[in-house]
């Protein structure tokens, strides 16, 4: 944390007068040097020529930081950000406006008055202003935006354009899901190119999934154009336990897989490196390399489907575990004596938290469920259930707010035992409204994890979507364990 107060400039539109004086008291109270830029509040003035003052103010050197305010934070910014060896940076909560100090050096922060309250604002603004910036590596990457400015300025921009870290990289990442095989060309930045997917021959026997994987591959790379030696190497995504340093599928009971070396058949057919690991460290290996959980060091990503589950990242490598199962978070135990789980044990939170339990709750507890929904039995799924949820159907928010509520008892012992930065969720029940899952989820860690941790950890959808077993999967070659067995 920096000792030393930093003189800051402040300024905002009409439409954030009253926000931005609690904003510049506030700094005033802790004995900031603060100097106002922007409106008062009989002004009506476009937002632009605040940001235009602080940034000028900030870039001459006669403020250290700057911080701008409107409507949304976004126009403040944007005009903030065409003041050269300005980095103006919009945010809604703390951890983000951190990680802009450590990694960016960011030197305005922009604030939404209509997006964030005065107390939020308040944190987030000490979170800002009092980290230091990291330096090391992260120095290059702000030389680098400096030089492109440079370079912009003279009119010449060809000479500065930002290169791929393994340049001319190209893998492909296979999905094996229960119900769709699907596959991706993958660039070095983590970009799919081109995707296809074939449907699941599962119960086939192990054949016949290979068959179809080697038919997938051939596939994409005929509609690509991509030749197989320019393919650095081929990684594969388990719905189930893979033993990592042989490949071989221990159990995936959805695929009717067990004891099955899936690396050799493919290898041969296509001589080239073969990756496998369990999907959920793959989301997680993608999430952390190319991501929401981009320059940290620890991160879980957690799917939330018909089951829970969860990959884990921890110290820059995928975290197996010493038996090989690490990342069962669906069977950790919530309840003492709780339901009865698929797994055969009682109490896991996948038994409260899964879509298959929300939806067997909803059709416990709504009697009339498919006349709610004017749909029938078998096609109700558990979006429908917080599709009700969100139109103020109140059995169904006592559903829903019981699931996430498990599941912030979940993953405030996750990142308590872990230690973990980021947690990004992916998978079907993501995509609830923020005021049904991320809102309260975000609510619950902060009051619930031990404190320190609280403070730090942040929670967010997954960048990557669907596509981040895909990702992992195909950038598995950029893992160390992964690298040096394939060497071998």
């Amino acid at each position: 944390m920096t000792q030393e107060k930093c003189k800051i400039a402040v300024g905002s539109d009409h439409a954030a007068f009253s926000f931005k004086e609690e904003i510049k008291n506030y700094l005033s109270g802790k004995g900031y040097e603060v100097r106002d830029f922007g409106t008062c509040n009989t002004e009506r003035v476009d937002y632009c020529d605040f940001g235009f003052a602080v940034g000028e103010a900030v870039a001459r050197g006669e403020f250290e930081r700057g911080i701008v305010c409107c409507g949304s934070g976004i126009g403040i910014s944007i005009s903030a950000n065409k003041v050269p060896g300005i980095r103006a940076v919009v945010c809604s909560e703390p951890y983000s406006a951190r990680l802009s100090r450590l990694h960016n050096d960011t030197n305005v922060l922009a604030l939404g008055a209509r997006v964030v309250g005065i107390e939020l604002a308040k944190m987030i603004v000490d979170e800002w202003v009092q980290t230091p910036f990291e330096g090391g590596r992260h120095a290059q990457r702000v030389e680098k935006i400096r030089q492109y400015e440079l370079h912009k300025a003279a009119g010449d921009v060809q000479q500065i354009r930002p290169r791929a870290t393994c340049e001319g990289k190209l893998s492909i990442g296979v999905d094996l899901g229960g119900t769709n095989i699907k596959f991706g060309l993958v660039d070095a930045s983590g970009k799919v190119l081109l995707s296809s997917k074939e449907k699941t021959p599962a119960g086939q026997g192990d054949a016949a999934i290979v068959d179809s994987i080697l038919f997938g591959v051939r596939r994409l790379l005929n509609e690509s154009g991509a030749a197989l030696r320019s393919v650095e190497s081929l990684g594969i995504g388990v719905p189930g336990t893979v033993e990592p340093k042989t490949g071989v599928i221990l159990f995936a009971p959805n695929l009717h897989l067990a004891n099955f070396n899936i690396i050799a058949p493919i290898h041969k057919a296509f001589d080239i490196p073969v990756c496998v690991t369990q999907d959920t460290r793959a989301a997680a290996w993608g999430e952390y390399l190319v991501g929401s959980g981009q320059g940290v060091s620890t991160v879980a990503s957690i799917t939330l489907g018909t089951g829970v589950g969860c990959g884990m990242v921890l110290n820059g490598s995928i975290f197996h575990g010493g038996l090989n199962t690490a990342g069962e978070f669906g069977h950790m135990i919530v309840e003492s004596d709780g339901r009865p789980c698929n797994c055969g044990r009682c109490g896991c939170l996948e038994a409260y938290a899964g879509g298959s339990a929300i939806l067997r709750d909803a059709r416990s507890v709504i009697k009339d469920l498919p006349q709610r929904l004017k749909k029938d039995e078998e096609c109700i799924s558990v979006e429908d259930v917080f599709e009700l949820a969100v139109h103020g159907d109140v059995e169904a928010r006592q559903i829903t707010d019981q699931a996430v509520r498990y599941l912030g008892i979940g993953i405030v012992n996750l990142v308590n035992l872990n230690s973990i930065e980021i947690v990004s969720i992916s998978g079907g029940i993501s995509n609830a409204p923020d005021t049904l899952l991320l809102n309260p989820l975000r609510e619950f860690v902060r009051n619930r994890a031990y404190k320190l941790t609280s403070e730090k950890v942040h929670l967010c959808k997954s960048s990557l979507g669907e596509d981040a077993p895909l990702i992992g999967a195909a950038l598995l070659y950029c893992e160390e364990s992964y690298r040096t067995a394939l060497l071998a």
